[in-house]
């Protein structure tokens, strides 16, 4: 048990370093949806990116 709070603060980093990745990735797809949308259903949306439909709405709006 002496390695538990080496492997939350391990953990702990990974978890930071993802959630700023996922702002990225969501940043990005935001800037693309409007344009995605007028080549792709909602359904395609959001089987490409797990989004939800009302999301997909709220990022395509121009």
């Amino acid at each position: 048990m002496d390695n538990v709070p080496q492997r939350v603060r391990e953990i702990g980093a990974r978890r930071l370093r993802l959630k700023a990745e996922l702002r990225n990735v969501d940043s990005e797809l935001r800037s693309l949806l409007p344009t995605a949308r007028e080549s792709m259903t909602h359904e395609d949306i959001r089987s490409a990116t797990g989004l939800s439909v009302p999301t997909i709405r709220l990022w395509s709006m121009k």
